[in-house]
């Protein structure tokens, strides 16, 4: 269906069409999604391509490489895992059927993949594997917000359907949330005008949007005040953890919901717990990092004024005592020789 009438009557926007076509060219069709979603990766790529010169003194051309690998490493695994899922109910017969990603990938097949081809480069290039990941993944949360625009130009992302009541399955329940009149979920409604038959849904991709715009603004803040490598990633998979487990239980029944909420929960609570254990210790020692060197972070100690103090002493003492072997270094073999006159007798 190429033109879709959608409305927010909630919010009190009338109905409207949308054009999920942008162009054609002859036969073929270009996606307004298609648009929306390059844009965003070139968007993402020079924003981390900003950020990487400035924290960790990369070129263009090295983030561009760093950037290839993580988006082809991060397909293969996606459409690896979204095979090895569906395997029984597609049935798959030949290789062009395995290889075809456009057909289905998951979310977290792309970000193992991405990560690991992350590390890979980060490897080859001697570079700090933690940091590219907290330096990228920053970047992946905006394409996720400008992908769940995407996603409504398609009106693909919409949950279960919007009453005075709405279902909320939760790890193989149902509950039932309040939904009408004065409720949020009944101001941010969606209604879809699918042949005639208008019906209200969740919109997930508003949902998606808001939260990783979000994420995405927390990031730029813990990117600034990190405590040690790998607190961005570790906050990515908190964030995406909770938020994926929510966004699955608006969008109705469906096979495999128990897994993926299950899942996600599990991968948000540790790296949650890891986050805060290791922000505890950074606090403890005092460690944070104090300046950013275009080549190498700096991370340095924070001392009290006792501390201060005594550590300018021992470096006195230390400049003195290298000074002293200095001297004694150009001096030592310097010999005065003594003149011993000899006095002549004296008569009495």
């Amino acid at each position: 269906m190429d033109f879709t009438n959608v409305s927010f009557p909630g919010m009190g926007i009338g109905a409207f069409q949308v054009n999920q076509i942008a162009f054609s060219i002859g036969s073929l069709r270009i996606y307004w999604s298609t648009l929306i979603l390059l844009a965003g990766a070139v968007l993402a790529f020079f924003y981390v391509a900003a950020r990487g010169k400035k924290r960790e003194g990369l070129t263009k051309t090295r983030t561009l490489i760093l950037t290839a690998a993580a988006v082809v490493l991060g397909i293969i695994v996606a459409r690896g895992s979204y095979v090895v899922m569906t395997w029984d109910s597609v049935g798959y017969t030949r290789f062009g059927e395995v290889v075809a990603f456009w057909d289905g990938m998951t979310m977290g097949g792309a970000l193992v993949g991405g990560i690991l081809g992350l590390l890979i480069m980060s490897d080859i290039f001697k570079l700090h594997g933690l940091r590219m990941v907290d330096l990228f993944l920053p970047g992946m949360l905006l394409v996720q917000t400008i992908a769940a625009f995407a996603t409504f130009m398609d009106a693909e992302l919409f949950g279960s359907v919007i009453g005075e009541t709405t279902s909320f399955y939760f790890l193989g329940g149902a509950f039932e949330i309040a939904s009408g009149e004065g409720t949020l979920f009944g101001l941010l409604r969606m209604a879809l005008d699918k042949g005639g038959l208008v019906l209200c849904y969740h919109p997930v991709f508003l949902y998606e949007l808001v939260w990783n715009l979000i994420g995405f603004l927390i990031a730029q803040f813990a990117l600034k005040r990190v405590r040690f490598s790998g607190q961005v990633a570790l906050f990515y998979f908190t964030w995406f953890g909770f938020g994926s487990a929510f966004m699955a239980g608006l969008n109705g029944p469906r096979a495999g919901l128990h897994t993926v909420q299950l899942l996600s929960l599990i991968v948000a609570v540790l790296a949650l717990v890891v986050m805060i254990v290791r922000l505890v210790r950074a606090s403890k020692s005092g460690v944070k990092v104090v300046g950013i060197d275009p080549a190498k972070r700096a991370y340095k100690r924070v001392m009290n004024p006792d501390e201060v103090e005594e550590k300018r002493v021992a470096d006195i003492e230390f400049i003195t005592a290298v000074l002293d072997q200095k001297a004694d270094k150009v001096y030592g073999d310097m010999t005065v020789e003594t003149v011993v006159t000899e006095e002549e007798p004296t008569e009495e």
